[in-house]
This record gives C-alpha cells, sequence and structure tokens, in this order.
C-alpha cells in the first residue's frame, strides 16, 4: 500500500473550501455521491434492521453512514477509516452515531474484519504514479478487502468507457472487463460488475463465501 497521506493532504486542502461536503471529499455533487454509495449497497445480503459489521476504507467525512441508515440499516456497525487524520477527526465529530467509529490507518492492515468491505472513489485520483504502480497499489487494496471480508466486498473505478477527450491525467481509468477478469480469476468466483447507473465509473462486488486461496 502507498503512503498517500501527504498528496492526499494537498488534494484535498484545494476542496476544504467548498460547501457542500461531497464536493469536499471529491465529488461533483451529493447526486454523484449518493449514486455511487446505491451501487456499494447493492453488496448488502443483509435485510434492513438487520445487525452486520461495515468497514469503509476511505471514508473521508464520513457520509456513507448516513446513507446506510436512510436506507433502513440501522443496526448496522460503521467503521470509517482514511489515511488522513483531519478528514477522520471531521467525521467522527459530525456524526454522533453510537454504532460508528473512526480511525486513521496507513496501511489497510489495519481494517479490522467486517462483514462487508467498501471503497468508494479512493482508486481514481493517482497523481504522479505511474499506471502500472497504480494498478498495484489496487490491487493490494482490493486483495486486502477480500481477505477481511466475511460476506461481500465493493469499490468503484473510472471506466475507460468514458469519453477520452473529457479525461483527467491525474486519475486513473481501468478498462471494467480486464478489472472484472483479474477478480474472477484471482479472488473470487463471484463477480459482478456494475456500469449501468449513468456515470462514467463502475462497481464491482465480490461475494467473497467464495473466495480462492
Amino acid at each position: 500500500m502507498l503512503d498517500l497521506s501527504m498528496e492526499y493532504s494537498a488534494y484535498y486542502a484545494e476542496r476544504a473550501s467548498e460547501r457542500e461536503r461531497a464536493r469536499q471529499v471529491g465529488w461533483r455533487d451529493e447526486r454523484a455521491q449518493l449514486a455511487r454509495f446505491g451501487q456499494l449497497a447493492r453488496a448488502i445480503d443483509h435485510a434492513a434492521g438487520a445487525a452486520f459489521d461495515v468497514a469503509d476504507i476511505g471514508c473521508g467525512l464520513g457520509d456513507l453512514l448516513p446513507f446506510l441508515r436512510a436506507a433502513g440499516f440501522s443496526r448496522a456497525r460503521y467503521a470509517g477509516y482514511d489515511v488522513l487524520p483531519g478528514m477522520v477527526e471531521a467525521a467522527a465529530a459530525h456524526h454522533r452515531d453510537p454504532d460508528a467509529a473512526f480511525r486513521p490507518i496507513r496501511d489497510i492492515a489495519e481494517v479490522a474484519p467486517a462483514d462487508y468491505c467498501f471503497a468508494s472513489g479512493i482508486f481514481n485520483a493517482r497523481n504522479d504514479h505511474a499506471d502500472e504502480v497504480w494498478e498495484e497499489h489496487v490491487r493490494v487494496i482490493v486483495r486486502a478487502m477480500v481477505a477481511k471480508s466475511r460476506c461481500a466486498v465493493a469499490f468503484n473505478m473510472l471506466s475507460t468507457y468514458s469519453d477520452e477527450d473529457r479525461r483527467d491525467a491525474s486519475l486513473f481509468y481501468v478498462d471494467p472487463g480486464a478489472m472484472f477478469a483479474w477478480c474472477k480469476r484471482e479472488l473470487t468466483s463471484d463477480v459482478a460488475l456494475l456500469h449501468d447507473y449513468g456515470h462514467w465509473d463502475f462497481t464491482i462486488v465480490l461475494r467473497t463465501g467464495g473466495a480462492k486461496s
């Protein structure tokens, strides 16, 4: 796992003055952020009102938590992790929920096992890292998420099906089919590729009951 705390500090410091919380963590607006949360939630097999654990990797300001509550998951135990201590402090101050905890981490190994491991937007900004370096970083994180998840993993990435002339050179775009194939071949036999929600990214869901050793 790359140590991204310094470069992300600069990245998000530029957005700290934004009025909308979703824009502070890099999304275009709240609608865009909620659309991604909706895809992550498709991984949840537990019924509304059931108790289960969620690990939110790269939690930012922790806004996945109120999304889950609004979706009826009132007993979900939420743990938010981020490499930026300032984000963790702001999230903890904003979300006063007895079943939620926020923790700064330097490495994915510090994340506790959970029923579901989610990551939204954390693979987008590669900054100055070469594609092959960033791709390996992504694979390390996803492998660790699978190892720590009892039920399912869900994460999103920018798609190479986006318009080439509108891409940002500092962001990382992935062939969805190639990522699906790698997950299917290396991680678990139960993989879903979601690319049907009207945005230029995709979501991968991995059911970890079929995880490969």
